[in-house]
C-alpha cells in the first residue's frame, strides 16, 4: 500500500495588511487570489485536502461548484476558531482534522492560499521524495537552501507540529537538530512569490501580465 499524503491548505488568515479579505480579491476573469493555489492542490496527487478557513461556509473563491462531487470526495473544509491568535492555530486545526477525518496520513503538506504562482509539480515532486524515502520528517521546497511552503511534513513532526504558539510556523521545526529532511531547489523565485499587501497584489499582477 502506498504512502497517504494529505494536504493542508491554509486560508484562514484575516487579512490585515491588505485591509479587505485577500483571497476574494479577483485576479483574472477566472479565479481570485484564492482559487490560484487551490486549483493546482486539486491537480496534484494528494489524496485529501483540508481546507482551513476563518469562518463557516465555502469560501466565495473556490473555484468549483458546491454540489462537485470531486470537490466533496476530496476536501474537508474546517475552521480555526483560534485563527486570530496566529497561524499556528490555524495549522493545528488542519492538522487535527486531517488526522481525524481520514485514517491518519504518512504526512501532510502545507500549501499557503497566498501563493498564486506555485504548481502542481511542486506538491507532486514533494511527495515523489517522500515516497523514495519515508524516513524524512520533511520535504520542503526551497531557494539557496532555505525552506519555503509548500512543504511536506511527516507523521514524526506532528506531535511538535501541535506544541506550536502564535505565528511561529512549521519552519521553526524544520530548524531542529532532531528533525530531518531535505529542502528541493526551486529556480524560478517567481513560484514563492505570496500577496500580502495591495503593493504585492500589483507586484503578482504586473508578474502575471
Amino acid at each position: 500500500m502506498g504512502i497517504k499524503v494529505t494536504g493542508v491548505y491554509m486560508a484562514a488568515g484575516l487579512s490585515r495588511r491588505m485591509g479587505v479579505p485577500k483571497l476574494s480579491i479577483q485576479l483574472d476573469n477566472e479565479r481570485k487570489i484564492g482559487g490560484y493555489a487551490f486549483s493546482r492542490v486539486m491537480e496534484s496527487r494528494l489524496d485529501r485536502i483540508v481546507v482551513v478557513l476563518n469562518e463557516e461556509g465555502l469560501p466565495d473563491w473556490l473555484p468549483h461548484r458546491e454540489d462537485d462531487s470531486h470537490l466533496q470526495q476530496r476536501c474537508r473544509f474546517v475552521v480555526a476558531e483560534e485563527a486570530e491568535r496566529g497561524m499556528a492555530y490555524s495549522l493545528r486545526a488542519g492538522l487535527q482534522a486531517a488526522v481525524e477525518e481520514w485514517d491518519a496520513p504518512d504526512a501532510v503538506i502545507v500549501v499557503l492560499a497566498d501563493q498564486p504562482f506555485i504548481t502542481t509539480e511542486m506538491i507532486d515532486r514533494l511527495i515523489g521524495v517522500f515516497e523514495s524515502d519515508s524516513s524524512l520528517d520533511y520535504v520542503a521546497s526551497g531557494d539557496a537552501g532555505v525552506a519555503k511552503p509548500p512543504v511536506l511534513l511527516a507523521a514524526s513532526m506532528f506531535g511538535a507540529l501541535r506544541g506550536l504558539q502564535g505565528d511561529e510556523g512549521a519552519r521553526k521545526l524544520l530548524l531542529k537538530p532532531e528533525f530531518h529532511g531535505r529542502v528541493l531547489a526551486e529556480l524560478d523565485q517567481r513560484l514563492f512569490v505570496d500577496v500580502d499587501t495591495p503593493q504585492d497584489l500589483e507586484r503578482f499582477k504586473r508578474m502575471n501580465g
